[in-house]
């Protein structure tokens, strides 16, 4: 678990640090105050041996096509375009842990970003499309220290007639993560997700949980359609496809198995009260919290919501020092760091402290 980030040079962060992380992270602030950006940074530093990850960013964020131009190469993940500036994410976690990424860009060509249909969603590769002969570059220089003990390593992802070529390092653990977006949901990797979890014998806790959105729900399956869906068993005379329950439906069918399948890792969601009344939003929250505290999961959540805010407090009331918020303020041109504690967080929200 982190219980600390440094972000340098990374979107809107020129140089933030927020210590006293938890196990349930809030994330919250006025718009453009860098909430996306600060859980994919995080998110960077959960595949720190991965490269790739740039582009699923970039896929996250609805450009699903990189071109070559007269710009710099990767400046759309550096802070005002310094690809001159590396980027550098620092991390403390639980156990004297220290990462350390590093992130330069090569200066033998450019990189725009343009939007295109060829998505194949959040965890899926960006097409390529390249407008030269040059190999733009991106490397990612890791170090990991625990103790005495350092360990270091090179990745780097280059483009190669017109295709990415990723060149990871070897030795180090994968860790586990998982990135929510709150762009339209991904029906196919739903359904492979679900597919998981049925062969792990754990369908029976994501009905559970589904049951806060739909009480009607008595099983799950998967249709095997073109692409395979996940459908419902709510009493009529047919199973219902996941897209037609509505979006808070959907919505936590994206959050609960990937929470279950994130087991000792990450998991970041973005808006995460996207398609959620208000009203079912405390239960919501008590799913969330107790499935996230059983497997061990780190959950990093944006939210402009108060009332998201409120029920994430009400909810995890049996749960003391579970929560953390991180509230981002831009003052002076940059982005700053506000962090709270569990009981910070709850004597705020009772005195009706503003907090989004």
């Amino acid at each position: 678990m982190f219980n600390s980030v440094r972000i340098q040079n990374f979107r809107q962060f020129t140089d933030l640090r927020v210590d006293r992380l938890g196990p349930i992270n809030l994330i919250t602030g006025m718009n453009n105050s860098g909430k996306t950006s600060f859980i994919e940074a995080v998110f960077l530093l959960c595949a720190p041996t991965s490269p790739d990850t740039v582009l699923t960013i970039a896929g996250l964020r609805g450009v699903d096509r990189v071109a070559t131009s007269e710009s710099y190469a990767w400046g759309f993940i550096f802070g005002e375009g310094r690809t001159q500036s590396e980027i550098v994410l620092e991390g403390t976690r639980t156990g004297d842990i220290f990462d350390t990424l590093r992130i330069r860009a090569s200066d033998e060509s450019a990189l725009t970003l343009s939007n295109g249909r060829e998505s194949n969603g959040a965890h899926g590769q960006l097409s390529i499309s390249t407008l030269n002969e040059a190999q733009p570059s991106l490397e990612y220089d890791y170090e990991i220290r625990s103790g005495s003990t350092q360990h270091r390593a090179t990745s780097r992802i280059r483009l190669v007639d017109r295709e990415p070529v990723v060149e990871r390092a070897s030795g180090f653990g994968q860790r586990r993560w998982h990135f929510v977006s709150h762009r339209p949901v991904d029906a196919e990797a739903d359904a492979t997700r679900f597919s998981r979890l049925v062969e792990a014998r754990r369908k029976g806790e994501v009905i559970e949980a589904l049951r806060v959105v739909e009480p009607r729900l008595t099983d799950l399956d998967v249709l095997a359609l073109r692409p395979p869906v996940v459908a419902a068993d709510i009493g009529l005379n047919r199973l219902v496809p996941m897209s037609y329950m509505g979006q808070g439906f959907e919505r936590l069918l994206s959050i609960i198995p990937a929470i279950i399948l994130t087991e000792g890792g990450t998991v970041l969601i973005d808006e995460i009260e996207d398609g959620l009344h208000h009203s079912v939003l405390t239960d919501v929250w008590r799913v969330i919290v107790s499935t996230a505290l059983k497997y061990s999961v780190q959950v990093f959540a944006t939210t402009h919501s108060w009332e998201c805010i409120e029920a994430a407090v009400h909810a995890s009331e049996n749960h003391p020092n579970s929560l953390a918020f991180v509230r981002l303020e831009r003052r002076s041109g940059r982005i700053h760091g506000v962090a709270g504690t569990d009981e910070e967080l709850r004597a705020a929200v009772e005195s009706g402290f503003e907090l989004r």
